[in-house]
């Protein structure tokens, strides 16, 4: 048995498979992909989660710091978010990566804070322990590490424009549409901040949206496609 693992239905997977070819999704978000009519191998893809760790953590509620995960999505209409980003950025120390993209953009940022860190490239687990060290993961304009940072009990805010759980986000009432006004920014990362009680929602509820991505939670998808296709 062969199975190839993609994130989205190419050009040439629309060609009937062969008997003993799979497909697999690493994202269960990604169930609209593979389940189109248009599109003939659907009986015979899966989605199989990718692993994220064994458990999850409590709401990281104590912390005070910003995760700034990736670079900014500067392909969309980023500009007329950057004043009210920079103002909340300027009242907390920050865990972020791309140092020199976010000073070309957000010059009056102290880059100097003592209490701030900024990463280029550092291991996988030391990105996780950065982010535990914050309050809240804040990509921009796009989905960041979004998974991660619901494990280690960190919420993050959600773009429409980002595209991979807008219903999530919009369920929680954090999705900043992608004609939403500056101000729609800062009431999601406030909320978020200052709110306790819809910190706690907000970490719980996605917590049991990723739930797949539990260890625990994969293998079942991965037993489940195994006995399928009559490996178990």
């Amino acid at each position: 048995k062969y199975v190839a693992l993609k994130w989205s239905p190419e050009d040439y997977l629309y060609k009937p498979f062969e008997e003993n070819f799979y497909l697999a999704y690493p994202y269960t978000s990604h169930h609209y992909n593979f389940s189109r009519a248009n599109f003939p191998n659907r009986d015979k893809t899966f989605a199989l989660p990718t692993w994220f760790g064994d458990s999850f953590h409590e709401p990281n509620w104590a912390a005070t710091k910003i995760f700034l995960p990736g670079k900014i999505d500067t392909n969309r209409d980023f500009e007329k978010y950057a004043e009210v980003i920079a103002e909340f950025l300027s009242k907390h120390s920050i865990e972020g990566t791309s140092k020199e993209q976010f000073q070309q953009y957000f010059p009056s940022l102290n880059f100097r804070d003592s209490n701030s860190n900024w990463h280029e490239q550092i291991p996988y687990d030391q990105v996780l322990d950065a982010m535990h060290r914050c309050r809240i993961s804040l990509p921009i304009l796009n989905p960041g590490t979004i998974i991660e940072a619901t494990f280690m009990g960190v919420p993050s805010v959600f773009w429409e424009l980002g595209g991979f759980y807008n219903p999530l986000g919009r369920m929680l009432d954090i999705l900043i549409e992608h004609d939403a006004p500056p101000e729609r920014f800062t009431e999601v990362v406030e909320l978020l901040m200052y709110n306790r009680k819809k910190y706690h929602e907000v970490v719980y509820t996605m917590q049991d949206y990723f739930v797949a991505h539990t260890f625990a939670g994969a293998m079942k998808y991965f037993n489940l496609m195994c006995e399928t296709v009559g490996l178990l």
